[in-house]
């Protein structure tokens, strides 16, 4: 750690302890993630605390995926969607997709589609990458709407659009398939390897096995 990110801790622990909420926060997400300190579960989960404790939904949303996962606590999906809703209902993006998960996964929470994809919806309408993936994944396979796969290749390339390797993936084979869009093995296999780039685990197998098929027809 350099001498300028020493003295930034420095100030970020002293604000933090004088009850600043972006300086608890910041402080948390280190710890969290193990920049610039030893990785601490349970000093994040401290800080974190604390600054949900001033209203922060970022904390809540964060200490929301501390309590899903099991990490420095034990797993917990029902505290976890409790402190999801807190935050989600201060518009906090994240916090909406990732209770929706949980509504549609059934875990903390009775399953509940209907309720998944509107949290889904508000998370996309603030261009939530994961909200909008979700959201086209309810459509594709019918889970609390009907099914379209028009809407679903819509919110999918609003998803891929920022990123988002499962929507390029599920792009590619909804093109291999013909779903909602004409059948196109070419663009296919673009949207395929543009996935793999993007790091999803399945795409350089299935694009693999397209570009084979291409070649040898």
């Amino acid at each position: 750690m350099s001498s300028e990110q020493q003295e930034a801790l420095k100030w970020y622990g002293k604000f933090a302890a004088m009850g600043s909420v972006s300086a608890q926060f910041n402080l948390a997400y280190l710890y969290d993630q193990g920049e610039h300190v030893p990785q601490s579960y349970k000093d994040a989960i401290k800080w974190y605390e604390l600054a949900a404790l001033q209203g922060s939904s970022s904390a809540r949303c964060n200490l929301g995926v501390m309590y899903e996962c099991g990490r420095g606590v034990k797993q917990d999906y029902a505290w976890a969607a409790r402190l999801y809703r807190k935050a989600a209902d201060k518009d906090n993006a994240t916090a909406q997709n990732n209770l929706g998960e949980l509504y549609e996964a059934g875990n903390g929470v009775s399953q509940d589609f209907p309720q998944a994809v509107k949290l889904y919806q508000l998370a996309a309408a603030q261009d939530h990458a994961g909200g909008q993936y979700n959201l086209g994944t309810m459509f594709s396979e019918g889970k609390g709407v009907e099914q379209d796969y028009q809407q679903a290749m819509k919110w999918f390339l609003k998803a891929a659009d920022q990123g988002e390797d499962y929507a390029q993936f599920y792009i590619g084979e909804m093109y291999l398939a013909g779903e909602g869009v004409e059948k196109n093995i070419v663009k296919a296999c673009m949207w395929l390897m543009l996935s793999e780039k993007y790091g999803h685990p399945k795409a350089e197998k299935a694009a693999q096995r397209l570009i084979k098929k291409m070649t040898s027809e």
